[in-house]
């Protein structure tokens, strides 16, 4: 192989390697946005068509994205409470909603806000 070949093999390879690279970033990002309207893991695997094992290697290897997870499903959760205070402000609006789902559900996202309070 001469020289401008090696060059020319390096050169496409990087290339391939900064789409790969870049494919991932837009996955990720792509997935986060699912987190947030779908609310859980499984909802963005399947919207985004990503495997679990996908998603696990991207938390385990970068934590940015696992920031950046966190921060989504706190979107997700804000919305569920959201449409429980509209319940609550508009309850002929909501009259099918069965109010101990959403709750059940700020209860496991949103502990620090949530969490049930023992009365004694």
């Amino acid at each position: 192989m001469s020289v401008e070949e090696s060059e020319n093999f390096k050169t496409k390879r990087d290339d391939m390697n900064r789409k790969r690279k870049d494919d991932a970033v837009l996955r990720k990002q792509e997935f986060l946005r699912a987190v947030e309207d779908r609310g859980t893991i499984y909802g963005a695997c399947v919207a985004t068509d990503t495997p679990r094992g996908t998603y696990n290697r991207w938390r385990a290897e970068d934590l940015a994205f696992g920031r950046e997870l966190e921060e989504s499903r706190g979107i997700a959760a804000e919305q569920v409470e959201q449409v429980l205070i509209d319940s609550i402000k508009h309850p002929e609006k909501w009259k099918d909603l069965k109010p101990l789902s959403p709750i059940a559900y700020l209860n496991a996202n949103m502990a620090w806000k949530y969490k049930p309070q023992v009365a004694l």
